[in-house]
């Protein structure tokens, strides 16, 4: 996978249109929906079926909404299932956020500061295993798995099973038990 994601660099001419944005009394996260900002919308989703993501939700946290890197393209599935859940851990009652959080207040993986696969593993084109806590809670933030579900996939006792195994294959390779995995290897090629 590719982590080397390039921060939004805007124009002069885009730095001013925020600028001017942000300046108004009644700036509040609908502006971003305006027609004064679909140019630059668009300008920062460049991918087919994508959509623009403020990871830090722009219902919360207004003060991040032009902030680079709070901004990401995103697929529509995981967009609407994101949509504004807070995945910022909170500060201590009465602290306002006024810098942008680092890697470490997120509860998702950021795809600016963080490397996808150390969080979660893609098993072909739509199984998705947890191997942090960044992990599991992208995967039920994104509902990740929801396609497959909705397709009833998992009815399947077979499918549940090969599964089952998978996850205990991650857990032994992660435990660095090397007999065990051999031997979770081997149940895994057998069943297929």
């Amino acid at each position: 996978m590719d982590n080397e994601l390039r921060a939004i660099e805007f124009t002069k001419e885009q730095k001013a249109l925020i600028k001017e944005v942000v300046d108004t009394p009644e700036f509040n996260h609908i502006d971003w929906s305006s027609d004064s900002l679909e140019n630059l919308r668009s300008s920062i989703r460049n991918a087919a079926n994508c959509q623009v993501e403020h990871i830090a939700p722009k219902s919360k946290y207004k003060n991040f909404i032009f902030t680079p890197k709070n901004l990401c393209v995103v697929c529509v599935d995981c967009n609407n299932a994101k949509r504004d859940i807070d995945v910022v851990k909170p500060l201590p009652l009465k602290k306002e956020r006024t810098k942008y959080p680092p890697s470490s207040q997120f509860l998702i993986i950021h795809p600016h500061f963080d490397t996808y696969d150390e969080h979660l593993i893609k098993f072909g084109e739509r199984f998705y295993f947890s191997l942090t806590e960044k992990g599991s809670c992208t995967y039920s933030v994104c509902k990740l798995n929801k396609g497959l579900a909705d397709m009833g996939y998992f009815d399947s006792e077979d499918i549940l099973s090969d599964m089952e195994l998978m996850a205990q294959i991650i857990d032994a390779k992660f435990k660095k038990d090397t007999k065990k995995l051999i031997v979770l290897k081997k149940l895994l090629i057998d069943s297929i």
